[in-house]
């Protein structure tokens, strides 16, 4: 039943795709700023030759707390550059999450 539950508010829960996030800049910038972010892009150029980037998923879900008629919202990452480095590892970690939040709240 706790599975079913569970899997129920993963259903419900929004997927996040961490790599389409944008960041947001302001607006003015001085000339020092300017130059740094030159010369950040710069370096960031020729690192991407050197090295792979890093790429992960996030993924944000809810966990019922049945005792409490309640959700709870949670978010796990996985992929390189997290210590969770796949989906699996990702799925284990969410539902022992849940147990343990469940354990917390209802004794």
């Amino acid at each position: 039943m706790k599975k079913i539950i569970l899997l129920a508010a993963f259903g419900v829960a929004g997927l996040v795709n961490a790599k389409n996030a944008e960041e947001t800049k302001p607006a003015k910038e001085t000339e020092k700023e300017k130059k740094e972010v030159i010369q950040e892009k710069n370096t960031n150029e020729s690192s991407k030759a050197e090295s792979k980037t890093l790429q992960y998923n996030c993924i944000e879900y809810s966990m019922y707390i049945p005792c409490l008629d309640m959700f709870l919202d949670d978010q796990v990452c996985y992929g390189s550059g997290t210590c969770v480095s796949t989906w699996d590892d990702a799925w284990n970690c969410m539902t022992t999450n849940g147990t343990l939040a469940t354990k917390f709240f209802c004794g």
